[in-house]
């Protein structure tokens, strides 16, 4: 395909808008955290770094695959059926916050277990404790911004993205200024940011709490999540074990260093969730293979594309920027980043099988064999590589276990258009 047709695609123009608004929310949650890297130093932001992925893994976790549900359910209902759409909005939010509490409540008292005898580093309880809290901030935001995706507002989208950011620089700002920055006031800001951000998105989500009983929905919902639970629990830990087994086998100092690499790579999962934003809801409503099928070659070519450019430009900026932004301390930084970013970039041009699987096909069973099979890649090759090769070691587990991760939803989508005879 030529690419002056990819750069033509309908895809590209609709993601002009989530595009613009993960560019500037990305480049702002970028420099929050590296001020927070520079003003804390490798060992605080080893512990920072622990904690934020401690709320985001139990995040992930409690969400249950709920923002799937509410993405594929809201998104098929809301043009015909309204009604039946806020519904099962409603009920993603009964949700979350139920399962919230629960997590608070258990993971108050298990968290002990985790830093004393897991990770071997007892200094880690307080902040892991104070991350329980952030849980519900970040599933309430991620229900937010997941209702505005599914009915198509794709710029409040953007603007709550923009805005939680912005919110972190402020607030980090006002410490900075007040001298009384640390540790602590680092986590309560991240923590504090989300609940913040949802407090103002959810005004402009339509009236959903009173659209009535959830009970004609919950069947529908639930057995679809079902499958898309368990493979978001799969991934929500296997993502973020390369930090925990680093943690295990490395010091506070090291970690740091490693998280540089990973809030770094990470910029490009923004990328990622800006073009799905566009293409989940777009193929939840079609119902021809073959303008499914003509979709998802021109979306491959896109990302492919953008993929490699984005990826040679990354490593270029990578090299030059890590010493100057975070310091020489970080210098130790690059290497395990060349494998993130990689693994990232890979993760990038996986999005045409991902969202043809989940939305187009509804098979979320797919993702469980998927993330069984991440998990035990990054589990495997993390303990052995880690032990031997410390950072670069994790970096390399998480290249190859993307490549399982792209691997394998590509061979199944590929074969479900081939049985249908779309490739015959």
């Amino acid at each position: 395909m030529k690419l002056s047709s990819i750069l033509k695609t309908k895809t590209l123009r609709q993601s002009s808008i989530t595009l613009f608004g993960t560019l500037v929310s990305g480049i702002v949650g970028a420099i929050s955290y590296i001020w927070v890297a520079r003003l804390l130093g490798p060992v605080d932001y080893g512990v920072f770094a622990v904690a934020i992925a401690t709320m985001g893994l139990l995040a992930s976790v409690s969400n249950v695959g709920t923002d799937t549900g509410i993405i594929r359910f809201v998104g098929k209902y809301w043009t015909h059926e309204p009604g039946k759409a806020l519904k099962f909005m409603k009920l993603g939010f009964l949700v979350k916050v139920t399962v919230w509490v629960m997590v608070l409540l258990f993971g108050w008292i298990f968290i002990p277990v985790l830093s004393n005898s897991f990770l071997g580093k007892p200094e880690l309880l307080v902040p892991l404790r104070i991350s329980l809290l952030g849980v519900g901030g970040t599933l309430l935001f991620s229900f937010v911004c997941a209702g505005n995706q599914a009915i198509g507002r794709f710029a409040v989208w953007s603007g709550l993205m923009i805005f939680s950011n912005i919110l972190r620089i402020v607030l980090i700002g006002a410490l900075v200024y007040l001298m009384i920055f640390d540790l602590y006031g680092s986590l309560w800001i991240f923590i504090l940011m989300p609940l913040a951000a949802f407090l103002g998105g959810v005004l402009l989500l339509p009236r959903f709490l009173g659209s009535g009983e959830t009970s004609s929905v919950r069947s529908e919902f639930f057995g679809y999540n079902k499958w898309v639970a368990a493979f978001t629990i799969l991934t929500a830990i296997s993502s973020r074990l390369d930090t925990y087994l680093a943690v295990r086998f490395l010091s506070l100092e090291l970690v740091g260093v490693y998280s540089v690499a990973v809030t770094l790579a990470a910029f490009v999962s923004q990328f990622t969730l800006a073009i799905a934003t566009v293409v989940a809801p777009k193929l939840s409503g079609m119902d021809k293979d073959e303008d499914a099928w003509n979709y998802l070659v021109k979306l491959q070519g896109l990302v492919v594309v953008l993929g490699f450019i984005g990826g040679v430009a990354g490593l270029v900026a990578g090299y030059f920027l890590i010493p100057v932004l975070y310091g020489p301390q970080y210098s130790g930084s690059f290497t395990p980043f060349v494998f993130l970013l990689l693994s990232q970039v890979v993760f990038f041009m996986a999005i045409p099988a991902h969202t043809a699987a989940m939305y187009y096909f509804s098979y979320p069973k797919l993702f469980v064999l998927v993330g069984v099979v991440y998990l035990f890649v990054v589990g495997f090759l993390g303990w052995v590589l880690i032990s031997s090769y410390g950072v670069v070691g994790a970096g390399l587990s998480m290249l190859v276990a993307q490549c399982f991760n792209f691997l394998i939803p590509f061979v199944w989508v590929f074969g479900k258009f081939r049985s249908r005879r779309m490739l015959q």
